[in-house]
């Protein structure tokens, strides 16, 4: 398979100028897209990303996705950090919706 094309979901993402959006697709590196699936991604107005993965499921639970964030720091994304015990359990939490300034958010399952 090539770099760009895989047989799971990853998170790419464009980018915008004052003006356009950037036609370039730039795929989100390791720090957040894993050999699973990642999806559902909601940003803070730091540009914090929240997302769902199924990275951390055992291979005969790969339904059992979890809420991550990855801060963004210097013009990167930092390595994806599971949310706590409040936000994730053993079943399946995605679909993330956050607000921009990170006082509410919650999940569709």
């Amino acid at each position: 398979m090539s770099d760009t094309l895989s047989d799971n979901y990853n998170i790419w993402y464009i980018e915008r100028d004052e003006k356009d959006w950037d036609l370039q697709l730039f795929k989100v590196d390791s720090t957040v897209n894993s050999n699973r699936n990642e999806y559902y991604m909601s940003f803070t107005m730091d540009g914090s990303m929240y997302f769902s993965s199924n990275v951390g499921a055992l291979s005969d639970r790969h339904h059992n996705f979890n809420i991550y964030k990855s801060k963004y720091r210097n013009d990167v994304f930092q390595k994806a950090i599971p949310m706590g015990e409040s936000n994730n359990t053993k079943d399946y939490e995605a679909d993330v919706f956050i607000a921009p300034n990170e006082s509410i958010s919650f999940c569709v399952a």
